[in-house]
């Protein structure tokens, strides 16, 4: 689960963006989807999602059903899933919305000072960003077009 993508700027985990987009082909089935679905409509490899699946439950974001109508559905409705709980589900709270991170290393100097309160301040537009955007509106959002 360490592949990265760069996307928009910055360097996301394909497992992020593949969190995301089993969100949202979940979100778009309005009921149970099953793994084999959402791996052709998707390009994840069953087992990846499967493993992908798994942070998505423990976050409570999913439900799973085995059997013959077995698959996976969203616990809340799409505008009460915010992309920050998608992101933490499968990145660690700390590194979600953090662009620099530089603990111990931090120099007094007024200079490192200034760069720090930019990357804090960075961090802070990120989260609020994630934390405003809804699953809902992604699946809303038509295709081809940036979001804002």
């Amino acid at each position: 689960m360490g592949d990265k993508v760069r996307c928009a700027d910055m360097i996301v985990r394909a497992t992020t963006t593949y969190a995301i987009q089993i969100m949202i082909a979940i979100a778009k089935s309005e009921g149970v989807i099953s793994s084999s679905a959402i791996s052709e409509q998707t390009g994840i490899s069953q087992i990846y999602l499967k493993k992908v699946a798994t942070c998505l439950k423990k976050a409570k974001l999913i439900h799973s059903r085995q059997g013959l109508c077995g698959g996976y559905s969203l616990i809340h409705p799409p505008e009460q899933i915010t992309m920050l709980e998608i992101l933490r589900s499968v990145e660690p709270e700390e590194a979600t919305g953090t662009i620099s991170k530089t603990e111990g290393q931090i120099n007094e100097s007024d200079s490192s000072i200034l760069v720090q309160q930019m990357f804090s301040d960075i961090n802070n537009k990120l989260k609020n960003y994630f934390e405003a955007v809804t699953l809902a509106d992604l699946i809303e959002k038509p295709e081809g077009h940036d979001t804002e």
